[in-house]
């Protein structure tokens, strides 16, 4: 079990001086979940910690700001990003090695060797404590799909079966959405290839490796979705249509589970799928959020560590699985019914991206400082591909070509 650190003593023994400790985060929807725990942490001692504000509205964005901080100051002690972001802070030496405290923590091991526990890892070092785990899912509105023809226990759990669903409810007419893929950050598209066992990169880094069979097959995925019905909106303005009921099938993360099942209340049943694997090697990368410390003080870093392992403990990571659908860090507390046994019994949707929590891999991150540039130019393949301006054959030696020139020349 992955219980509250060892290292607390000790965090508790430095911390008879009250500390505060500045910590960051993305998106707004998480403020209200953060200040929650963080007050429940400052009730365990004398060490408060202090979220600088406006939040940014993104990882990326969150990325861009902590970049600008470590050149012009202003950095906190303790960060949570984005997981395919860690790699490039380390690139940066703004991320600390944590394998000093993770070494002399007992608690540790339970975590710290699992698939989750690998998330935190660069180059075999640990830097980060997993906060909030996510993994892509489909999402169903079963009404809608009753409508069309398929009861809620014959919902399909391939993509051929689901592209076909969606068609259906996009034939309903009433200006309902069959479906729709969620580009947010390419994270779902790198699902496509490594759900086939495919890589985004050679081993080295050094080039593309998304560009073979297995990144066709997913942009034919993504056109399908554009042939299903499709429309072109933002993330937010997709999200909003599904909890109001005009979008069939969401190919998403569950990170947002929860708020659009509140969304859909009494007015529709929504349905889970796991991310369809079409390979036995086939893994899903582990989106989410990663703790990371920034502070090169000694003292300091040992209340980051601590604030780091309650912020993985079974009491918050409640909090988290509840307020967003993401797969805790803390096996043992899903099979605790005052945890999360008795939750995840009365909220079967929540098990489609538990499903996938032993078939993790890591959130890919490319080297060099394009980090969020490549980001921005795969999406815009892929928009073009869902609107089918261009085909996916095309497309992909395309997004190939846009991505490698992005890489640096020598690592």
């Amino acid at each position: 079990m992955l219980a509250a650190p060892a290292a607390m003593s000790a965090g508790r023994g430095h911390a008879q001086t009250p500390m505060t400790l500045k910590a960051s985060y993305s998106t707004s929807a998480f403020d209200k979940l953060m200040a929650q725990a963080g007050a429940l942490y400052a009730r365990r001692g004398t060490t408060i910690v202090e979220f600088l504000r406006p939040t940014p509205e993104n990882h990326d964005a969150h990325l861009k700001q902590t970049l600008l901080r470590a050149v012009t100051g202003g950095l906190p002690d303790v960060s949570f990003q984005a997981n395919n972001h860690v790699a490039r802070l380390v690139r940066s030496t703004i991320a600390q090695p944590l394998d000093a405290f993770a070494n002399s923590d007992p608690d540790w091991s339970a975590v710290g060797t699992s698939a989750v526990g690998r998330v935190g890892r660069v180059n075999g070092i640990v830097y980060g404590i997993p906060f909030q785990i996510s993994v892509p899912i489909c999402m169903v509105n079963l009404d809608l799909a009753a409508r069309a023809g398929v009861a809620p226990d014959a919902i399909p759990q391939d993509w051929p079966g689901l592209l076909s669903l969606a068609k259906q409810i996009t034939a309903l007419g009433s200006r309902l959405v069959g479906g729709f893929f969620d580009f947010g950050a390419a994270w779902t598209f790198q699902a496509l290839v490594t759900a086939q066992g495919g890589r985004m990169a050679t081993p080295d880094g050094r080039k593309v490796a998304f560009d073979g069979a297995e990144g066709l097959a997913a942009l034919q995925v993504v056109r399908g979705f554009g042939e299903a019905g499709m429309v072109d909106m933002t993330q937010s303005q997709a999200l909003q249509a599904f909890g109001a009921g005009m979008i069939g099938v969401l190919a998403t993360s569950n990170n947002v589970l929860a708020g659009l099942e509140q969304q859909a209340g009494d007015r529709f049943r929504i349905g889970t799928v796991p991310w369809p694997l079409t390979s036995p090697e086939g893994r899903v990368p582990a989106g989410g959020r990663t703790g990371v410390i920034f502070t090169r003080d000694a003292a300091r870093q040992a209340a980051a560590w601590d604030f780091l392992r309650f912020m993985s403990s079974p009491e918050v990571q409640t909090l988290v699985v509840k307020a967003t659908g993401a797969i805790p860090v803390d096996p043992d507390a899903v099979e605790a019914p005052e945890r999360l046994g008795r939750f995840y019994a009365e909220h079967p949707n929540h098990r489609a991206g538990l499903a996938r929590s032993r078939q993790l891999t890591g959130w890919y991150s490319y080297p060099g400082d394009n980090t969020a540039e490549i980001t921005d130019v795969m999406i815009e393949h892929l928009r073009s591909v869902a609107a089918r301006t261009v085909a996916p054959e095309p497309a992909l030696e395309a997004m190939r070509r846009d991505v490698q020139a992005l890489l640096p020349a020598t690592l």
